[in-house]
């Protein structure tokens, strides 16, 4: 049988000589058939390939070797520990002899059990497995409750302001819908007044333009009874005999429902020229553009209210001069 190194048994060597660094531990010494090979000579360059080979085989070996061992069960400190590191919490087990909980990293005597380890078979290592899952529940179920409180509190706040500014809103708009009704009735009132002074101001243009007419008629009436010794007025008849104005001052205001009435004196008979009131220290002032046919004579009579459809109350004033038959 020859000694000498085949070019397989070359590759397998510098393949090991390159495993050796990395595995840091001594190999075998080589078979005693190659005593005199060189350790330190290197495969040919040839078997450059095979070697690469040789090694990539060799790694992926000793990669498969643990799935090749039957699985066995951690010692029950080790999942303590596990436990512990991934919880964040201390182990929560006690031994059921002394109460003490071991301490992390000791290791129990040879050939005794584990402490708060049962027996094979026994009902002892399903309570164990129990207790440490119940002891690390409340840790993990702490947070997801105070979260919980933090949002409930959250939304009792936001739904209390909301209702806040919801009452403020509605208070508001009660005050701005008071503010416009108050609005709106002095807007009503303005537009009456304004009604009012539009009136007035057209009877005074009316009537200043029935005092100011060419050949304008004036006739005074004076007071018949002592009572209004201080009534008088004037009345200006236009040219037309149709427009006329009159202008009464010191009426009293009539009382116990009682209301001035004016009347026509004509060649038919007496014609109303309507009712109005008096207010103390204020002028009577009247006009139309129309007054009966035939007129020759005025009267101002004090009737019941709302008035008389012939002269049945005390005279108050009458014209003073006479009138040319209108």
């Amino acid at each position: 049988m020859s000694e000498e190194l085949t070019a397989e048994d070359r590759a397998l060597l510098a393949a090991l000589a390159a495993l050796q660094p990395q595995s840091g531990a001594p190999f075998p010494p080589p078979p005693a058939r190659a005593p005199a090979q060189d350790p330190d000579r290197s495969a040919p360059p040839g078997d450059a390939a095979e070697v690469e080979t040789l090694s990539r085989l060799y790694h992926e070996v000793l990669g498969l070797m643990p799935f090749a061992l039957a699985p066995a069960p951690p010692r029950p400190e080790v999942k303590r520990r596990l436990m512990t590191s991934i919880t964040g919490t201390e182990a929560a087990a006690m031994t059921p002899a002394t109460g003490v909980a071991p301490a992390i990293g000791s290791t129990p005597a040879a050939g005794a059990a584990p402490a708060g380890a049962a027996a094979p078979g026994s009902p002892g290592r399903p309570a164990l497995a129990s207790r440490s899952r119940s002891a690390s529940v409340p840790g993990r179920s702490r947070w997801p409750s105070a979260l919980a409180a933090a949002l409930i509190l959250a939304l009792l706040g936001t739904c209390g302001w909301l209702v806040y500014d919801l009452r403020e809103r509605r208070a508001a708009i009660a005050r701005l819908a008071e503010q416009r009704d108050a609005a709106l009735r002095h807007a009503g009132e303005v537009e009456a007044r304004l009604g009012r002074l539009s009136s007035q101001v057209g009877s005074m243009r009316d009537g200043f333009s029935v005092v100011t007419s060419p050949a304008v008629e004036v006739c005074n009436l004076r007071a018949v009874t002592p009572e209004q010794a201080d009534a008088r007025g004037m009345l200006f008849v236009a040219a037309d005999h149709q427009h006329w104005y009159m202008s009464l001052r010191g009426l009293r205001p009539p009382a116990g429902g009682k209301v001035y009435q004016l009347w026509w004196v004509a060649d038919h008979g007496m014609v109303s020229g309507g009712t109005f009131a008096a207010r103390p220290g204020a002028p009577v002032e009247m006009g139309s553009e129309r007054m009966p046919a035939g007129t020759k004579g005025v009267r101002i009579t004090l009737e019941n209210a709302p008035g008389s459809p012939a002269p049945g109350g005390p005279d108050v004033l009458r014209n003073a001069d006479t009138l040319h038959t209108l």
